[in-house]
């Protein structure tokens, strides 16, 4: 509540003093709700980190057919607020295992997304709101969603950050194959190699992150990883003593986003 004279101040001036309204002594503060669409890798968790903000306009890549978009609905100014919101999926993309619903304030169609956000709070750290939610794409491709809030309590009164379009390209999944070994029947007391030929859509996908372990009659044995266009590699020497025992090996790594492991064993010649 904002008035131009303190009570004390007409007083001493000699002044009455009248009884105004309460409307004409408050100031009604401006609002600015801002509405964002987020886009990452899936399946959506309950307390997780959001996806990363897609900014309106840009692009997003995600390599398979399921994944996460997410809304979020900031105040930008230090008024409390609340916002309604809808999001819009196009023909191709539908709502996965985790949907829209009720217990989130949200009501939905197998595309669409309409949602109430609860108070939020500046002053209690509560000035955003949120909701990410599983997405199935029926085939790789390009995907524009598009979201807006609808109204805003108090009214918004700065609509340029009110809605947000962005474009979603859906890579074809990873795939990997099954470990063959380079010779087939590796010789105790020299070097062999195992190797996982990953695709994606047909192409050579490059994989990272590879990790090689292997056991020998229950002795460790680590290997050496490499990685190739297409292909994840692990090269493995074992002792001569070894002859006749079973290797077990064990290989690990990343690729489109995925994690893989493939295990594979052999008897030593």
């Amino acid at each position: 509540m904002r008035a131009t004279k303190s009570a004390a101040a007409l007083l001493t001036t000699g002044m009455a003093i009248l009884a105004l309204p309460a409307a004409s002594l408050a100031r009604t503060e401006a609002v600015d709700v801002q509405f964002d669409i987020q886009v990452g890798p899936g399946p959506a968790v309950a307390g997780a980190n959001p996806p990363p903000t897609i900014p309106n306009g840009s692009t997003a890549r995600v390599r398979g057919s399921k994944f996460v978009v997410g809304v979020s609905v900031a105040l930008i100014t230090p008024e409390p607020a609340s916002a309604h919101i809808r999001l819009e999926l196009p023909a191709g993309l539908t709502w996965g295992a985790d949907a829209p619903d009720p217990t989130e304030g949200c009501t939905s169609t197998p595309s669409v997304a309409d949602c109430q956000s609860p108070p939020m709070e500046p002053v209690t750290g509560g000035g955003s709101a949120g909701w990410v939610w599983d997405v199935v794409a029926s085939q790789p491709g390009s995907y524009v969603v598009r979201g807006e809030i609808l109204d805003a309590t108090p009214p918004d009164s700065v609509p340029s950050n009110n809605a947000s379009s962005v474009t979603i390209v859906v890579l074809p999944a990873a795939v990997a194959g099954s470990v063959v070994l380079t010779p087939a029947k590796p010789k105790a007391g020299r070097a062999f190699s195992a190797t996982v030929r990953i695709t994606a859509g047909g192409a050579p996908l490059t994989p990272s992150r590879v990790s090689c372990r292997a056991t020998v009659a229950g002795a460790a044995l680590n290997g050496k990883g490499k990685v190739s266009s297409g292909v994840a590699s692990c090269v493995y020497r074992t002792r001569s003593t070894a002859k006749g025992k079973v290797l077990r090996g064990t290989m690990s790594f990343t690729a489109g986003g995925t994690k893989f492991v493939r295990r594979f064993s052999t008897k030593l010649r």
